[in-house]
């Protein structure tokens, strides 16, 4: 159960990509999706955290970034950053998680550009405590400032997912 909610994401996804979708079906599902995660977000147990992020500048861009910490020490995240004037990413763009991870990590990404589309992306593992951006599309798959496309004022990056911590 740990992972139901980023592994029901993923399969989602996988026979979405399968079927070709119009964007039109890709956006209700996002839009669905956007729905279920508010909910499960709403529930308790959610608390702030700071990440540490590689190749990205917030600026006056807004970063949010959350956890949850369970019973059983799994631990879900989200992390969201909206692009301002001055938000920058140079490099691979990858994100600091709230916990450094030995086991198994799950995560998916969206990709807002606000002026045409949405991307689906998922998330691979930086050193212990990080995880790079990829997308479907752009320079190898990996999040730039120019991919899955350039990033402007009100675009945004959307991360959740969950992992197991390293024993302490």
């Amino acid at each position: 159960m740990r992972f139901a909610y980023v592994d029901r994401w993923q399969q989602s996804l996988r026979g979405l990509f399968e079927q070709k979708p119009s964007n039109e079906q890709l956006l209700a599902l996002l839009e669905a999706r956007d729905r279920e995660l508010e909910a499960y977000l709403a529930g308790p147990g959610w608390e702030d955290y700071t990440p540490t992020d590689t190749n990205i500048t917030v600026g006056d861009g807004t970063q949010t970034a959350r956890k949850r910490v369970h019973a059983d020490g799994t631990v879900d995240f989200t992390w969201r950053l909206v692009w301002g004037s001055t938000t920058a990413i140079t490099g691979n763009a990858s994100i600091g998680l709230p916990v450094a991870v030995a086991g198994r990590q799950t995560a998916v990404c969206r990709y807002l550009d606000n002026t045409t589309r949405h991307y689906v992306g998922v998330c691979s593992m930086a050193g212990s405590d990080g995880l790079l951006l990829h997308t479907e599309s752009g320079s190898a798959g990996v999040v730039t400032a120019t991919a899955p496309f350039t990033f402007i004022s009100a675009d945004s990056i959307e991360v959740s997912g969950t992992c197991e911590p390293e024993e302490t």
